[in-house]
């Protein structure tokens, strides 16, 4: 690239790029950060004790979250072993190694303890509202008290700006949604009140329709509002062929959480359909516990093979013993599953006993 500064000239050539591919705002400036911050991860591991707990700390909070995390480390990778394959020692690839396991755990430990303070981000307030339909500041505040500072790693500001226009809705209807096409699908976002089996209840009307969930984020603010945002694969094309179906299938969510209609019927419906089909890749079920990466939450994590209602069938699982979803995480891999579940009872970490039995219904279940 004849640009001396070669990450101005990559910025540059993105511009053209990402109207060729079609990119999204959203991944446009998720590519324009990973170009922007390349070298970060190789400076660090040369010039910065990685196991300084600072040097994790501030690194992390260059980088955000977990998934940008990931793909920089890749690209790091990548770009050391193509620029000079020799320069990717075993000590270099040792440290690359060390520096993500150290700041993919400090992401573990901080994303339930981690939440936002309204009040001081001064910044964030002034875009939310310049890009929101209306509400005052303090609305925007209460919205946002008390979230997961991963909220904001994961949403754009017009984003956020349109979940409180939701929110702002919440007073004359309970239940609020919204069904946005993706790239790869569609994804659904709901806010209303927390409630028993919230998650489970979302997962199984979205398996009732058919639609096989490929992510999934659930988060909580201070007063309790609960924001889920589910991305799926309409495997039957129901909503891409008849857009008027989006109208039904949201009718259908909202009257299912308001207790309107019964969840079971639309279950019924798809058992059928789903039973007796083969996997074509067999993936072994593992359940773990881990109750020393987060102060106040048991982690599950979860790895089994995909299936249309499986966070149906683990939702129900954890809401038959109490369990309550602080944060979800909740990811495929082809036909593997992986989902963790930051997880409380009561207020507070899951006990051996109820782990053990979570357990043996998750496998019994998942098996």
């Amino acid at each position: 690239m004849p640009v001396e500064n070669h990450v101005t000239g990559s910025l540059a050539a993105l511009e053209s790029a990402a109207k060729r591919l079609k990119l999204s705002p959203e991944e446009k400036a998720e590519i324009h950060a990973l170009i922007e911050h390349h070298l970060d991860m190789s400076a660090t591991i040369q010039r910065r004790d990685i196991f300084d707990p600072a040097t994790v700390a501030g690194f992390a909070e260059s980088v955000t979250n977990q998934e940008r995390l990931q793909r920089l480390c890749l690209l790091t990778y990548a770009d050391i072993h193509a620029v000079n394959p020799e320069a990717l020692t075993p000590w270099k690839a040792e440290m690359l190694w060390q520096l993500f396991v150290a700041t993919s755990n400090y992401f573990s430990r901080t994303l339930d303890r981690d939440r936002l303070h309204a009040h001081d981000e001064v910044s964030l307030l002034g875009r939310i509202k310049a890009c929101a339909e209306g509400g005052s500041t303090q609305e925007i505040e209460r919205f946002l008290e008390g979230f997961p500072r991963r909220y904001l790693a994961v949403h754009s500001p017009e984003e956020i700006a349109g979940h409180f226009g939701l929110y702002r809705k919440l007073s004359a209807e309970p239940v609020q949604t919204q069904v946005t096409a993706t790239r790869h699908g569609f994804s659904v976002t709901l806010l209303t009140a927390d409630r028993p089996a919230l998650f489970s209840t979302i997962s199984g009307v979205l398996a009732g329709w058919g639609m096989n969930i490929n992510k999934a984020d659930a988060f909580a603010n201070a007063a309790g509002t609960i924001l889920d945002t589910f991305y799926f694969s309409d495997l039957h094309r129901t909503l891409e062929l008849n857009p008027t179906e989006i109208v039904r299938f949201r009718k259908s969510l909202e009257d299912v959480l308001n207790g309107k209609a019964a969840l079971e019927p639309l279950l019924k419906g798809r058992e059928s359909a789903i039973r007796g089909r083969a996997p074509k890749v067999t993936v072994e079920t593992h359940v773990n516990f881990d109750d020393s990466s987060s102060a106040h939450c048991t982690l599950l994590e979860i790895v089994t093979q995909d299936h249309p209602g499986l966070l149906y069938d683990i939702g129900s699982a954890l809401a038959r013993l109490g369990c309550n979803i602080e944060v979800a995480l909740i990811d495929t891999e082809g036909h593997k599953a992986i989902d963790v579940f930051y997880l409380t009872a009561q207020g507070k970490k899951l006990t051996t006993q109820k782990q053990e039995l979570l357990k043996e219904v998750l496998q019994g279940t998942l098996t």
